[in-house]
């Protein structure tokens, strides 16, 4: 999964990297695709609730300003992401970081 421009997560296919850890290799293949993608959205719905409470909360900011608290999201979520992550950077491609 990569930090995306919306402030969410997008999922990528899973592959477990042969370079890995033999701990998180089984780690990584307990884990079926179904409960991969439900944790992804999950965290996802998570990040929007945030996001809208930002709006609600914010005498100076309405609706219109969601795009722009996207945006702010989305730059913090790629800061503080870990080495080895999928960012998607401002021109839309995806980078590891």
């Amino acid at each position: 999964m990569g930090e995306n421009l919306e402030g969410t997560l997008t999922s990528f296919s899973r592959e477990v990297p042969e370079k890995a850890q033999a701990d998180l290799k089984a780690f990584a293949t307990r884990f079926g695709e179904g409960e991969f993608r439900q944790v992804v959205n999950e965290v996802n719905r998570s990040r929007e609730i945030l996001m809208l409470r930002v709006v609600r909360t914010n005498e100076n900011f309405t609706a219109k300003d969601l795009p722009a608290i996207r945006k702010v999201f989305a730059r913090v979520n790629r800061q503080n992401s870990a080495p080895g992550t999928k960012v998607q950077d401002d021109d839309g491609k995806w980078v590891t970081r």
